[in-house]
């Protein structure tokens, strides 16, 4: 799912910034960063696209087609709206390429941009070559959807547009070398819009009529536009303001009234075969460790009934077939006009018939999906497949990889505890875990310091401390999609019902990356000032217990960081010797471990006004310096 991570400070952001959802103590935060090229001005030199245009963002994702699309920061995920038209979506919302809000002033501002390239409209080239002009039926359609979906709020995904802030479609009139508006709709929620329209992705169809567009340079765009609102909670609040995109198309000969399209097509990533896991060590896999049955959800856009035909297979890393499995023919139902998928249960819901073939040493195995019409292909065969990676190496995870909102706890308590449950199978030696911390406007979360801890089981909760960092750690951000791995100081020797997380020492929220798209939430528990208590977000927590000495291979020891100060005892002012002091924050506590100052580089520090008595001067390394560069010094202050 790629366009993530978070935000920070106290802002005027736009309204479709809006409050974070939160229970008790608990916050769910609005991503912001997004990893896609900067959207781009139109190019001259691109090569035009003939009919018919199609893209329904199935067999990729990330950034969009260079063969159909300009650059854009837009999003291609699978995760990011609920059952789309097919496989995959776009999303456009208010972050720039560089994970900013666009530049606005007050009122109305325009955000993403996702430009089509140059389209052949003087000509068809398919099933004949012929000259286009509006009597040939040319028409445009896509199915769109708001962000925020219509379920209980913990259970949502994006964010809704407000009612102020919009979804345009525009056409580029090469004759006046103008862009025209052509459609436009107003925010709404999901809620709202099935109770009038009793769908939830509304199909949109805008024939092409004016004599002016049939030219070899015709394009179209899609844009969204936000607003202002005030916001007031510091490192919660994010983007939003979300617009899905889906099943987009340009062709001749068309009705504007015809939804129907002759495609069977898979409307959801690929699942797990494991009960619990994204991915597992595996020296703890067993039998057990196996899902009984999948989940996968099948559409088909046609008018009628069609045969579909379903089968997956499980090749090992040398593409040789391990276990494979074949649904059989089935007749499925048209999705439109009551939304309607793949009811059969050998198709809808077939068994893992099967155990993965693991000897204890890392190993992967590639599902893969198909589902056809009969023994053909139908209109759109590249959202007939879907793949799944299953991986067994060193670690567990109940997340994709790919977060769509931040996690964190807040609290006017200094000790905030987090805890993640995992069961292993046999004894085995934790020795590091990777956190993935979303990006902040303005680094704010960067340098948030946590220790962290292993727990053993108490009756199904986090019972007794198994081990604890005698150091801080801090939170820190190593790049889009990548974990930070912390290395325990202690090697931890665990078997059983294990919990690993991190106790929080200051209120700060850490905004912890959440997947929404695989649900651990019986797993996931924190404690603020009291007892331990189960979240209720839908989501599985972006935390990866990794085992074993492979997990510490190429890290660099904290002690090969090296910083000189003086004077110490200081008056006025210490200096700060470090390699690379822009690279290197630095904090100031006093002795009850309250945090005097934060400064994002290395520099002297004017103590003249601190009272005498002893501090900790912590130092650590940025995302461009090597990982767990931390050291701490004494500073005297007279």
């Amino acid at each position: 799912m790629r366009k993530r991570h978070n935000l920070g400070i106290l802002i005027l952001m736009a309204v479709v910034l809006s409050a974070s959802i939160s229970r008790a103590q608990e916050h769910l935060s609005p991503l912001q960063h997004t990893n896609v090229p900067q959207e781009t001005t139109i190019s001259k030199s691109a090569s035009a696209v003939a009919l018919p245009f199609f893209d329904d963002f199935s067999d990729y994702t990330g950034s969009v087609r260079s063969d159909l699309w300009e650059p854009s920061p837009v999003l291609v995920s699978r995760g990011y709206a609920q059952k789309p038209p097919s496989l995959g979506m776009v999303t456009l919302d208010v972050i720039n390429a560089e994970g900013e809000l666009y530049t606005f002033s007050t009122g109305r501002f325009a955000a993403d941009t996702l430009t089509s390239l140059p389209i052949r409209l003087d000509s068809a080239f398919s099933p004949t070559k012929k000259a286009l002009s509006p009597r040939d039926s040319v028409m445009f359609s896509f199915f769109y959807l708001p962000g925020g979906g219509e379920q209980a709020l913990w259970e949502r995904i994006g964010e809704c547009p407000n009612e102020d802030d919009s979804l345009v479609v525009e056409f580029w009139n090469p004759a006046i070398a103008e862009w025209e508006q052509v459609w436009a709709t107003g925010g709404e929620c999901v809620d709202s819009l099935v109770a009038h329209t009793h769908l939830h992705w509304q199909y949109v169809c805008i024939p092409i009529t004016n004599s002016q567009y049939f030219t070899s340079d015709f394009r179209f765009r899609f844009r969204n536009y936000g607003t202002l609102s005030p916001l007031t909670e510091t490192g919660i609040a994010g983007n939003t303001d979300h617009w899905h995109i889906d099943y987009v198309t340009i062709d001749q000969n068309r009705n504007r009234n015809n939804k129907y399209v002759r495609d069977i097509t898979f409307v959801e990533a690929a699942p797990s075969m494991l009960e619990n896991y994204q991915a597992m060590p595996a020296r703890q896999f067993n039998s057990d460790e196996m899902a009984s049955m999948l989940e996968m959800t099948i559409s088909n856009r046609f008018s009628q009934a069609l045969a579909s035909h379903y089968y997956y297979t499980v090749y090992d890393e040398n593409h040789q077939a391990v276990a494979n499995y074949d649904g059989g023919y089935e007749n499925i139902p048209p999705f439109l006009p009551n939304e309607t998928y793949q009811t059969y249960n050998p198709h809808a819901v077939p068994p893992v018939n099967f155990t993965f073939p693991v000897n204890g040493t890392p190993c992967s195995f590639e599902i893969e999906h198909i589902v056809k019409e009969g023994a053909s292909n139908d209109e759109h065969p590249r959202n007939d497949t879907v793949r799944f990676l299953q991986v067994f190496d060193n670690y567990y995870a109940y997340d994709d990889g790919e977060p769509e909102n931040g996690y964190g706890l807040s609290s006017t308590s200094q000790n905030i505890s987090l805890a993640y449950r995992f069961k292993l199978n046999v004894a085995d030696t934790i020795t590091a875990i990777d956190l993935y911390f979303n990006h902040t406007r303005d680094n704010e979360n960067v340098g948030i310091p946590f220790n962290l801890t292993i727990w053993d089981d108490k009756n199904g909760k986090p019972g007794n401390i198994l081990y604890s960092d005698p150091c801080s750690q801090y939170a820190q951000f190593d790049g889009l999609n990548k974990y930070m791995r912390y290395v325990l100081e202690t090697p931890q020797v665990v078997n059983g019902t294990i919990y690993v997380g991190f106790i929080q020492h200051s209120s700060d929220y850490i905004n912890l990356g959440f997947d929404r798209n695989n649900d651990a939430r019986d797993n996931i528990f924190y404690n603020i000032g009291g007892a331990w208590q189960k979240t209720v977000y839908k989501g599985a927590l972006m935390l990866r217990p990794y085992f074993g000495a492979k997990a510490t291979i190429g890290i660099r020891p904290a002690a090969e960081m090296e910083a000189s100060l003086y004077p110490n005892p200081a008056k006025n002012y210490i200096h700060i010797s470090v390699e690379h002091p822009e690279q290197t924050r630095m904090e100031l506590y006093n002795v009850m471990g309250q945090r005097i100052f934060v400064q994002q580089q290395t520099s002297d520090i004017d103590v003249s006004k601190l009272p005498s008595g002893t501090y900790i001067l912590h130092l650590y390394g940025t995302e461009s310096t090597p990982q767990n560069h931390t050291i701490k010094k004494i500073v005297v202050i007279k």
